[in-house]
């Protein structure tokens, strides 16, 4: 008898999960018009908002998107008002949050920072990037205020992807359980394209590797220097195509970045942004839709990797025993085996497996003891 977890949740092959980062309510205006193509969240799903602009031009084509949105609680605060922008801010208030959680089935909130960045009046300053003891007092209390308002986090990724030693501790103290560290894989074959849980801390990181431009026309001057590279480098083809493909086929996560937020305070368009890359997400979305992937958030593929790595299968003979060993509660993973259907020996619920070519998939199955549950038996109906 054989009963073996699977890589990603229903035995798919890997999993995708679109990566928004500061939804704010917020917008900056040269003419004082707000839209789709100034708009940070400020409008939230009203008719000319952004959201609406990505449900009306992304979702609707693909409502299996699944993603996280990461949330700086109060970065709209800090936005200049000496300059000759029209900047309309409005309360990260239970209103606001109460929009947030109605796009869950698309999205989860995920943490994004407080003040994101700022300006200590000599320079920019990334919140967590040399962040002591002494500052965490302020940022535990927003939360704790955010999490009476129903905002409660799983996961980081700091701003900038600038953080210390200290930032991490904090996060998991405060029972976060995953981070997303790094995005020097966007766009590139790199050893860290993979889910793995920190050596010192009790964390899984998920990598940034898919960047929601990839489909964009480059400028002559970028094609040119791709080309060159190229060429030096002996790469016969580093086609957005050629990149997701070796993504896929490794079963490494797709993981794609995105901001929310199209401008930098001064009115510059910041890249990538969902506004200027429809286009891009359409292509990625395209190419992915014929594959075998499971749309996920993050959260909900850090979880299933934190089970995958802790749990162990026991078998003998017709029997078997799953023990998970990690910390996160309700814990559930997908299984595959040659038998159709098995049975909790305590609870006695019989879980049906899902063909899935010559064997089955079993689902959404908790630590306990099973066994293989024999259908040809008429005493079991």
């Amino acid at each position: 008898m054989s009963f073996t977890k699977t890589k990603y949740f229903n035995n798919h092959h890997t999993a995708c999960s679109l990566m928004i980062d500061d939804v704010v309510p917020a917008a900056v205006s040269e003419d004082g018009e707000i839209g789709p193509h100034n708009d940070w969240g400020y409008l939230k799903d009203s008719k000319n908002s952004l959201f609406s602009f990505l449900m009306e031009n992304l979702l609707i084509k693909y409502p299996h998107i699944k993603g996280s949105i990461f949330l700086p609680l109060e970065s709209h605060l800090y936005i200049p008002k000496d300059t000759k922008y029209n900047v309309f801010t409005a309360d990260l208030d239970e209103e606001y949050i109460a929009f947030l959680k109605s796009k869950s089935e698309y999205f989860d909130i995920e943490f994004h920072g407080v003040k994101h960045t700022y300006n200590d009046g000599a320079k920019l300053v990334f919140e967590f990037e040399n962040i002591q003891q002494q500052d965490f007092k302020y940022i535990s209390n927003k939360l704790d205020t955010f999490e009476k308002l129903g905002l409660c986090f799983n996961g980081v990724k700091f701003p900038g992807y600038k953080y210390n030693s200290n930032a991490l501790k904090f996060i998991e103290n405060r029972s976060f359980f995953w981070v997303a560290l790094e995005a020097d894989m966007i766009n590139r074959k790199h050893q860290d394209n993979v889910l793995k849980k920190l050596d010192k801390f009790d964390l899984i990181n998920i990598p940034t590797n898919l960047s929601g431009d990839i489909f964009k026309p480059s400028s002559y001057i970028k094609q040119l220097k791709r080309l060159i590279k190229n060429i030096l480098l002996h790469r016969r083809d580093n086609s957005p195509e050629k990149y997701i493909k070796y993504l896929y086929n490794n079963k490494l996560p797709i993981t794609i970045q995105e901001h929310f937020q199209n401008q930098i305070p001064n009115g510059k368009r910041q890249t990538p942004n969902i506004y200027d890359d429809i286009e891009s997400l359409d292509k990625i979305y395209s190419y992915l839709q014929p594959l075998d992937i499971w749309y996920a958030s993050c959260s909900q593929i850090a979880k299933y990797y934190d089970a995958y790595i802790n749990t162990e299968v026991y078998i003998k003979k017709y029997e078997f025993e799953i023990i998970y060993n990690g910390n996160l509660e309700n814990s559930e993973l997908s299984f595959v085996s040659e038998f159709s259907r098995i049975q909790d020996t305590i609870t006695k619920k019989i879980y049906i497996g899902k063909p899935s070519k010559d064997k089955f998939v079993f689902n959404h199955i908790r630590s306990g003891k099973y066994t293989k549950f024999n259908t040809y038996d008429k005493e079991n109906y």
